[in-house]
């Protein structure tokens, strides 16, 4: 017997358009390994719009996530599968938009394979992306300072932002920030430290990194979305330290995770 997951997507809340453009996008990027598999099934109840997906048994990322981070080889087990999925992603010209710990889904309880999904925000390059009227703390700057009627070419540094934030997360179990914007004080003091371009003044829980993985960091969360790295180039870390020889002890201030 194969067990499969069904998404259901609301008809009053999801214009048929909608759902087509999700099913389509997922449908076509599920050959790749760490994209989770699409079925070729799909049809309408009363109520909502279905398609067929492949079953994650252990849930997502927020789901094994604790308030002290996962471990730091578990980690590196993981991320470049990410990587992967967004390089394939983004060599097809396509933005996923909503990268965080809920669209990481688990196939094991030990992480050791883990496939992206949800692609009800995933457009092409270059669509133009208008103020939302919220942020969450994986949102790009550039995204965050959109004044209303403002718009953005989607570009591919965007998922990399949130894929920093992301690694943060599940490094430290806790947000860096609430969001990437003036008003908020941890973004604030990020932001000194990349302008003042010293590894070595790392802010606050940062400093528990080492000195490559603030150099990743840096790659990874250019505040300048041009200078962003690509999601492949983590690969050039993971052989790396990613924990500071001896974290601080201060470590108290941190955005506590929840589902987004």
């Amino acid at each position: 017997m194969l067990l499969v997951a069904m998404k259901l997507m609301n008809k009053e809340k999801t214009p048929m358009d909608n759902f087509l453009v999700e099913y389509g996008m997922s449908l076509s990027l599920s050959g790749h390994p760490n994209i989770i598999e699409t079925h070729e099934i799909a049809f309408q109840t009363s109520n909502d719009y279905v398609f067929v997906q492949k079953v994650a048994p252990a849930g997502n990322l927020i789901h094994s996530i604790v308030k002290v981070g996962l471990n730091e080889d578990l980690v590196k087990g993981f991320v470049p599968q990410v990587a992967s999925a967004l390089d394939f992603m983004h060599s097809r010209g396509m933005v996923h938009r909503d990268i965080k710990l809920d669209n990481i889904l688990l196939m094991d309880i030990e992480c050791k394979e883990v496939k992206l999904a949800d692609f009800g925000l995933t457009r092409l390059r270059g669509t133009q992306a208008p103020c939302m009227a919220w942020s969450i703390p994986y949102t790009a700057p550039e995204l965050c300072s959109l004044k209303e009627g403002d718009q953005l070419l989607l570009h591919p540094s965007i998922d990399v932002w949130a894929f920093g934030v992301l690694l943060y997360t599940v490094m430290t179990g806790s947000f860096p920030w609430e969001e990437a914007g003036g008003h908020d004080p941890m973004y604030r003091e990020f932001a000194w430290w990349q302008t003042k371009k010293d590894l070595t003044l790392a802010p606050g829980k940062w400093q528990q990194f080492s000195m490559e993985a603030r150099q990743m960091f840096w790659d990874l969360l250019a505040l300048n979305a041009s200078e962003r790295c690509s999601a492949m180039d983590i690969l050039k870390y993971v052989h790396l330290p990613w924990t500071a020889k001896m974290p601080p002890e201060n470590l108290t201030r941190k955005t506590v995770i929840h589902v987004i």
